[in-house]
C-alpha cells in the first residue's frame, strides 16, 4: 500500500493497533478424527468481546468496509519489482572486486599517485590476487602482470615493481596457481590458457609435475590439453619423463608429444611402440603415425598380423584414423578371414569403417562381395554391415562406385536409398 501511495484509513490504523496488544496464542493445529490437519487461527476471547455487538459496529463501519473493498478490487501493475539482470550482475560481488581491481590498475599506470601510494595500491592488487586464483578469475592477474610490467619498462618505481612480479614468478605464488587450475581451469579454459602462455616455458615443468601425480582422470585430461598447446616447447620435458617408470606417465608424455611432429622426438618415442604395456604401446604408434614416420607404419601393420586378437582390435581403428594406405592388403586379409555368423559379421564393421576412412578403390571389390552375400540366421547384423558399407562410400573416387550407388538406390533399405540418393546428387555436381 505504501508503494501505490494508498491511504490506510484511520480506523483500519487502529484496528491493527488493538490487534497488536492482544495474547498471540489461538494459532493452534488440530488433528481430526478421521486424521485431517486443519491450520485455523482461533480467535482469543479478548478479540471475540471486541468485534461482539456494538464493538463490531464500531470499528466495521458501512463507510470502513467500501473502503476495504476498494483497496481488494485495486489491480496492482503486476508482479513483485526485479532488478534487471545486468543490475544482478554489477552487484555481484566478483564483478565488485573485478571492477575495484580494474580502478586501482588504472591509478597504478596514471600520474598522479606518489611512491607511498603506488606502494599501497601495489599491495592491493597483490592482495586481491589470491581471492582471484580460487574465483577462476585468471584474465584479473593477467592485467595486473601486464601493468606491473608496463610500468617497469618506463623505470617507474622500478623496486616495487620488480618486487611484485617477483611475487607472482615465485615458489608460492605458481604451486597455489596450479591449484587453482585443477579445480577451475576446465571453467574457465580459454582465460586459463592465457595466464599459462604468459608464463611459458617457466610453467612446464610445475604442469608436468602435477600432471604425473594427478589422481582425477578428468584433471589429467585437462592438464594435457594446456600443456599440448605449448607446441614444441614441451618437448625437453617431456622427451625426460619418458624415462618414468611409471606406465601411466609415459603414456601421457607420448600423448603430448602427439601432435608435435617434431623430427627430435622420433628416436625417443620408437622403442615404446614394442612397450609391454599396449596403452603405452598404442599411444607410440599414434605419435609415429600422427609424425608420418614409416617406423609407426611398421608397427601398426605388425600388430594387425599379431595372433592376440586385442592387440589387432586396437589397430584397426588406428589405420583409419591415419588414413595408413599400406595398411589396405591387411585389412582386406582380415575381413576375408572372418567368417559368416553373427559374431564375425559384427567383427567386419570397424574394419570396413577404417577401409572407408582410408578411401582406397583396392577394396571395393570386398565391399561388394559383402552387399551381394545374404544371412539368414544373422539377418539384423548383416543390414548394419551393409549399411556401415553405404556409410563410407563418401570416402572413395565417385567413378568408382557408381554401380553401387545405382544398386543402392533400388534397394528395400531406407537408409541405404537415401545415402546412395545423396551420393548421385554429390557426383552430379
Amino acid at each position: 500500500m505504501n508503494e501505490q501511495k494508498v491511504v490506510i484509513p484511520d480506523v483500519l490504523k487502529n484496528l491493527l493497533e488493538k490487534l497488536g496488544e492482544f495474547n498471540q496464542d489461538g494459532l493452534t493445529n488440530f488433528k481430526l478424527d478421521d486424521g485431517l490437519l486443519v491450520d485455523d487461527i482461533f480467535l482469543s476471547p479478548d478479540l471475540v468481546g471486541l468485534l461482539e455487538g456494538d464493538g463490531f459496529h464500531a470499528y466495521i463501519t458501512g463507510t470502513y468496509q467500501k473502503e476495504i473493498q476498494k483497496l481488494l478490487d485495486f489491480k496492482t501493475l503486476g508482479g513483485p519489482v526485479m532488478l534487471p539482470q545486468e543490475s544482478e550482475k554489477d552487484f555481484n560481488d566478483d564483478m565488485i572486486e573485478r571492477d575495484f581491481n580494474q580502478t586501482v590498475l588504472e591509478l597504478l599506470l596514471s600520474d598522479v599517485v606518489s611512491e607511498e601510494e603506488y606502494q599501497t595500491f601495489a599491495n592491493i592488487i597483490r592482495d586481491q590476487t589470491e581471492q582471484f586464483l580460487w574465483t577462476g578469475q585468471y584474465g584479473q592477474i593477467l592485467k595486473s602482470l601486464k601493468v606491473f610490467e608496463r610500468n617497469l619498462l618506463k623505470n617507474r618505481f622500478p623496486d616495487i615493481n620488480s618486487g611484485i612480479l617477483r611475487y607472482y614468478h615465485s615458489a608460492e605464488f605458481i604451486p597455489t596457481f596450479i591449484d587453482s587450475l585443477r579445480l577451475l581451469g576446465r571453467q574457465m579454459r580459454k582465460e586459463a590458457w592465457s595466464l599459462c602462455e604468459y608464463y611459458g616455458d617457466e610453467i612446464i615443468p610445475d604442469l608436468m609435475n602435477t600432471l604425473a601425480g594427478e589422481q582425477s582422470q578428468t584433471i589429467r585430461r585437462f592438464l594435457m590439453s594446456l600443456l599440448k598447446q605449448f607446441g614444441d616447447k614441451i618437448i625437453p620435458d617431456a622427451v625426460k619423463r619418458l624415462g618414468d617408470s611409471r606406465w601411466f606417465v609415459k603414456r601421457n608424455m607420448l600423448y603430448i608429444l602427439g601432435e608435435c611432429s617434431h623430427p627430435d622426438i622420433l628416436p625417443h618415442v620408437r622403442p615404446y611402440c614394442r612397450h609391454e604395456n599396449r596403452k603405452v604401446s598404442v599411444e607410440a604408434i599414434k605419435c609415429l603415425l600422427n609424425a608420418g614416420d614409416r617406423y609407426g607404419v611398421e608397427a601398426v601393420r605388425e600388430c594387425l598380423s599379431s595372433d592376440v586378437r586385442e592387440v589387432v582390435e586396437q589397430a584397426i581403428p588406428l589405420t583409419g584414423a591415419f588414413r595408413v594406405k599400406e595398411a589396405v592388403p591387411d585389412l582386406l586379409q582380415i575381413l576375408g578371414k572372418r567368417g559368416i555368423g553373427g559374431a564375425d559379421l559384427y567383427d567386419k564393421i570397424p574394419l570396413v569403417k577404417a577401409l572407408g576412412e582410408i578411401g582406397d578403390p583396392r577394396s571395393l571389390d570386398m565391399l561388394r562381395e559383402l552387399l551381394s552375400s545374404k544371412s539368414i540366421l544373422f539377418k539384423g547384423i548383416a543390414v548394419r554391415l551393409k549399411e556401415e558399407i553405404y556409410r563410407t562410400l563418401k570416402h572413395y573416387p565417385y567413378a568408382s562406385i557408381q554401380d553401387m550407388i545405382e544398386a543402392g538406390l533400388k534397394s528395400k533399405n531406407e537408409y541405404i536409398r537415401e545415402e546412395s540418393l545423396r551420393l548421385q546428387k554429390r557426383g552430379d555436381r
